[in-house]
Order: structure tokens, then C-alpha cells, then sequence
């Protein structure tokens, strides 16, 4: 059963079921990450790919796009070295992250790629912002709007900004960083969740 089929039907999910879903999605997440020496970078992570499973948990699903990555001994694992972003690897790039990724859960670093940001694993806390909002919200954060996407721009919508906690509304923002820097890490949400 596909999580996205029973959000459709317009059901409010309250904060516990919330946490409980994006809990379980943290844990995926985490095994990937932290996969030694190299860990994967999912890509596509998103609520049209999560599944329930027969116990009720929350699944991580469709690794079609994702990628494993070179080892780091800096532990900053990047899909390219900044001095390998050639025009033809950044094209190439571009056509591959419109294949594989979904533009309304993209960090900014994937959508200008000609600022030679480094592709870490930090895409994936980005699209789990997204997902969150999502979870909250019923609606995309930043709509497949690239502008949006890349100033960092959205708002929590005025009529539900009492819905949930403070801390969760906190969260999301916390998560959705525009600045990798400044992104926390797998390890930071789960922290920042528990």
C-alpha cells in the first residue's frame, strides 16, 4: 500500500502520525547514509515513494535513482569533485537529474548546477523537508517553482500554522536550509526528531 494513495483522499494526518511516518523514513535514510565505506544517495525521496508495510511500517521504496557514492576520508561525500563539474559533466548531470529526481522535492544545489555546489547526501534531508511539509500541509513547499526552489522561499500556510507545534513547524525549516553548510546531516534530524 502506497502512502501517497491514502494522503490523495485529503485525510489531515495529525503530528504524531507525522513523526511516526517520517521517524521511519529517518531510519531508512540512516541505513543509506551511513552505509560504510560507501553510502547511498537515494535521489527520489518523496511520499509517492514510501509504502506501508504489513505491520504498518513506513517503507522507503523505488532505489532506481539512487547512487552510491565514492568513499570520503573527509566524510563530505560528493557525487563530483569540484574540479571534475566540466560543461559536459554538468550537462550530463542535468539530464540525469531530470531523469531520476522529482523537481518539487530537488534542493537548490540540484537545480544550478553551473554554481558548482557540491551533490552530497544533504539532497536527501532536503526532499525529507519536503516530504515532511508535504505530510503537513497536503501541498509542495515550493510548488515546481525553481525560484522558489533556489531563494528558499515558502511559507507555512496561515490557515494551518496552529495545527501543529511550534518545534514541528520549527523543524521543517531546519531541515529545509538553503545553505549545505548549514543543513543538518541524517544524524542532526534524527537528533533534532528523538
Amino acid at each position: 500500500n502506497r502512502l501517497n494513495e491514502q494522503h490523495n483522499v485529503g485525510i489531515t494526518l495529525n503530528e504524531r502520525q507525522i513523526l511516526r511516518i517520517f521517524a521511519d523514513i529517518c531510519h531508512a535514510v540512516s541505513a543509506c547514509h551511513f552505509r560504510r565505506p560507501q553510502p547511498i544517495l537515494h535521489r527520489d525521496i518523496k511520499l509517492e515513494n514510501i509504502l506501508i508495510d504489513s505491520h504498518q511500517n513506513y517503507v522507503l521504496c523505488d532505489f532506481g535513482s539512487a547512487i552510491i557514492l565514492s568513499s570520503s576520508t573527509t566524510n563530505d561525500h560528493q557525487q563530483y569533485q569540484k574540479s571534475e563539474l566540466t560543461t559536459s559533466i554538468i550537462q550530463q548531470l542535468e539530464e540525469e537529474i531530470q531523469r531520476y529526481t522529482t523537481l518539487s522535492y530537488r534542493a537548490p544545489e540540484m537545480i544550478d548546477l553551473y554554481s558548482r555546489l557540491p551533490l552530497t547526501l544533504k539532497i536527501d534531508i532536503w526532499a525529507m523537508g519536503c516530504l515532511l511539509y508535504k505530510l503537513m500541509y497536503n501541498a509542495m513547499p515550493f510548488g515546481d517553482s525553481i525560484l522558489a526552489i533556489q531563494n528558499g522561499t515558502f511559507v507555512i500556510p496561515d490557515d494551518m500554522a496552529q495545527v501543529y507545534s511550534r518545534e514541528l513547524n520549527l523543524f521543517v525549516r531546519y531541515i529545509l536550509e538553503i545553505d549545505i553548510n548549514k543543513r543538518p546531516d541524517i544524524w542532526q534530524v534524527r537528533e533534532y526528531l528523538y
